[in-house]
């Protein structure tokens, strides 16, 4: 891959946080200047009470929705959501399976975008939500929530296996409420795409160290407007570095000393052994370091080695130690069904395969034996008698680099 091959611009606009249970497919983004305070209610004008306070915020009481729900849900049914009285006093928003919307999928997903965030927003008497399977949900930036709308917000993510994206935005200085998304960073398993804007350089730095740790987000779409501190260039660089998940990322950087973030993104880059997508702006005037395109195809390079074990093509060290490194990640799967013209199931069989080929041939591939291994004779089972499956079961507690290169 040549460096025209990586492009160094995006185009990324300012997104409210989202959840997307929509595993296979990218978040969809709202426009620019589209202002997420404000409800399109005329569509519900003499329907629904927008302009009363919620009775919860300003009294010991319990608020008047409660009394008002089945108005409500003759709107949210529509849109697959429904209020629900848990304890007194207290509300349940959750999503509706099987329940069909009354009108286009995406323009329900929109609408109920708004009247989720409108009713988070303003209703603390909702202090839970189930989101087990809906299409979007667009939030305002997290300084603009409650602690406690986010606690019950990143809690039912917590518990979700099928969020596989999040968009957030950050503004604010750390606060309980950037501790609890660095919490969610660290921790979760199952958000593979992360888009995240952030204009507070203390907050950047949380957010990066927490990204450094995650084990689960594959690729991320990222804007700083920050200051070019010492601090914030080394944990952009730790994150490059020291993260094992990431595979591709997009990044727009709005800082003050561009030339000097970008020796800092080459220097994290260089210990980089995941990512095969690059792709980075810092002002028109700012170039590349090429050191990172070289990191690109390097890292591009172990994938097409990985691909090739995969197709039986090649079978040596190198090639196992490139599959083993990228064996269950989207990008050796996306990659075998771009060379191979393979569709996404083939590919996970094959690449189930060649890691039972792995296993099966763990000793020969490390060169800790040429072809098998031959003990002294004797009436007991040696290890020469072992069959294809106790090989597997013994090179499954192994990797390729656990064995020394001495032995190639």
């Amino acid at each position: 891959m040549s460096a025209d091959d990586i492009d160094t611009t995006a185009s990324l606009t300012s997104q409210p946080l989202q959840l997307r249970v929509a595993p296979t497919s990218r978040v969809q983004r709202m426009s620019d200047g589209e202002d997420y305070g404000v409800l399109p209610t005329d569509q519900w004008k003499g329907q629904l009470v927008f302009d009363k306070p919620c009775g919860a915020a300003s009294s010991k009481g319990t608020c008047w929705l409660l009394d008002d729900l089945k108005a409500w849900n003759l709107v949210t049914l529509g849109l697959a959501f429904e209020l629900v009285e848990t304890t007194p006093g207290t509300l349940l928003l959750r999503h509706m399976t099987n329940v069909e919307v009354d009108r286009d999928p995406e323009i329900a997903a929109r609408e109920a975008s708004f009247l989720v965030s409108w009713l988070l927003r303003h209703h603390p008497c909702i202090q839970e939500l189930d989101v087990k399977s809906p299409e979007q949900i667009w939030l305002p930036e997290t300084g603009q929530l409650s602690l406690q709308t986010l606690s019950v917000l990143f809690n039912a993510l917590a518990s979700n296996k099928r969020v596989s994206s999040l968009t957030v935005d950050v503004k604010h200085d750390p606060d309980a409420k950037v501790a609890l998304l660095c919490e969610v960073l660290k921790k979760n398993r199952y958000i593979k795409l992360l888009c995240i804007e952030i204009e507070n350089g203390e907050s950047a730095n949380e957010i990066l160290h927490a990204l450094t740790v995650n084990a689960a987000v594959a690729e991320v779409d990222m804007t700083l407007r920050v200051a070019a501190t010492e601090e914030t260039m080394a944990a952009f660089s730790d994150m490059l570095s020291g993260n094992n998940s990431i595979t591709s990322i997009s990044a727009i950087l709005h800082v003050d000393q561009p030339g000097q973030f970008m020796d800092s993104v080459a220097q994290g880059m260089s210990s980089n052994r995941l990512i095969v997508n690059f792709k980075c702006w810092a002002g028109n005037h700012t170039r590349v370091p090429s050191d990172v395109f070289e990191s690109v195809r390097r890292n591009k390079s172990a994938l097409n080695r990985a691909v090739e074990f995969v197709l039986q093509r090649r079978e040596d060290r190198h090639s196992a130690e490139c599959f083993e490194l990228f064996s269950g990640r989207s990008c050796l799967t996306s990659h075998l069904t771009e060379v191979a013209g393979m569709s996404d199931d083939e590919a996970r069989l094959e690449e189930a395969s060649a890691e039972l080929r792995l296993r099966e041939k763990y000793f020969v591939l490390t060169g800790i034996v040429r072809r098998s291994v031959i003990c002294w004779k004797d009436d007991v089972t040696q290890i020469d008698a072992l069959n294809p499956d106790c090989w597997r079961a013994i090179a499954s507690y192994l990797r390729i680099t656990d064995a020394s290169g001495a032995y190639r």
